[in-house]
């Protein structure tokens, strides 16, 4: 992530069509929750209804979008996915996880750096 980026903190932001594209990769629940908002963190339900996971963060550069989310269940962890567009399709080129949630670009881009998010091709 370097270059000229756009951050944003609300879903409204992101690009509907990539958004889309990410959770259409989802299984089961294809929600996401905004930033701040409730979400499921366990595998303890104590609210029915709530979506699996949550935005924190997410860029964009020029026809790249970087999401990043928080995942609940069992074992919260969060995602890193980079989506990439190609004419009118947009495609994952990057998905990897790491236990800890980064709420600032400058966290998120030291996590990157330091190799914190395992390259995975599990459930996003």
């Amino acid at each position: 992530m370097s270059g000229d980026l756009r951050v944003v903190t609300h879903l409204r932001e992101i690009d509907p069509a990539a958004l889309r594209a990410l959770e259409n990769q989802f299984r089961y629940d294809r929600r996401l929750a905004d930033r701040g908002a409730s979400f499921q963190e366990t595998d303890v339900v104590t609210q029915h209804g709530l979506p699996w996971r949550r935005l924190v963060i997410a860029a964009a550069s020029g026809d790249t979008w970087f999401i990043h989310y928080e995942h609940g269940g069992r074992g919260l962890h969060s995602h890193l996915v980079a989506l990439s567009r190609s004419g009118n399709s947009w495609h994952v080129v990057f998905s990897g996880t790491d236990f800890y949630p980064y709420d600032t670009l400058s966290k998120l881009r030291d996590a990157i750096r330091s190799g914190k998010f395992r390259e995975e091709a599990i459930e996003l």
